[in-house]
């Protein structure tokens, strides 16, 4: 997703319920929550500090296949507690290897973008208002304000060479997914 991995994160995995489950009290939607914070700064300020758990301890594969989660979960994380970025993720399963092939996917990768779009959003740039005013900026001549060059070397995720909100490569998603071990 493009950050820096200087701020706090969690992931949250729902696990929708099947006909004639209960609605999770809280919500009143048919789903169960299990919240996996994988953060231990937020350690301390948490009733239960033991729901906190390492990012090391956990891999895709550990929630979804667990036969109680299996074809029924939803993933979200949040960035940046501060700016607030939330990701959907969604896992769409194990690709058939004739799809593979047509796509000329190579079986040493376990994992795999099929598309995507847009620049990574800047760190810090003040969610989601923020980011969208860093755009505009540079659409314009000039630094009056001297974002531009915030980005350009202060930004943790900034480019030197300056912003091009529609810059996405899936060739570079794909280098970086491909250090991923299945």
């Amino acid at each position: 997703m493009g950050w820096a991995g200087i701020h706090a994160f969690k992931f949250e995995v729902s696990r929708l319920l099947g006909d004639g489950d209960e609605p999770n009290w809280m919500t009143g939607r048919g789903e169960d929550i299990l919240q996996l914070y994988i953060d231990d700064s937020i350690k301390d300020s948490l009733p239960d500090p033991d729901i906190i758990k390492k990012m090391s301890d956990y891999t895709l594969k550990d929630i979804y296949e667990q036969e109680e989660y299996k074809g029924k979960v939803e993933l979200s994380y949040e960035y940046d507690h501060g700016d607030g970025w939330d990701h959907d993720i969604v896992f769409l399963g194990k690709v058939e290897p004739s799809m593979r092939k047509s796509m000329r996917v190579p079986d040493s990768l376990a994992v795999f973008c099929l598309g995507g779009e847009g620049h990574p959003c800047a760190e810090d740039a003040g969610g989601a208002g923020g980011w969208l005013d860093l755009k505009a900026e540079f659409k314009k001549k000039g630094d009056k304000d001297g974002v531009k060059l915030w980005y350009k070397t202060s930004c943790a995720n900034g480019d030197p060479k300056g912003l091009d909100p529609y810059n996405w490569s899936i060739l570079d998603v794909n280098d970086g997914l491909a250090k991923i071990e299945a």
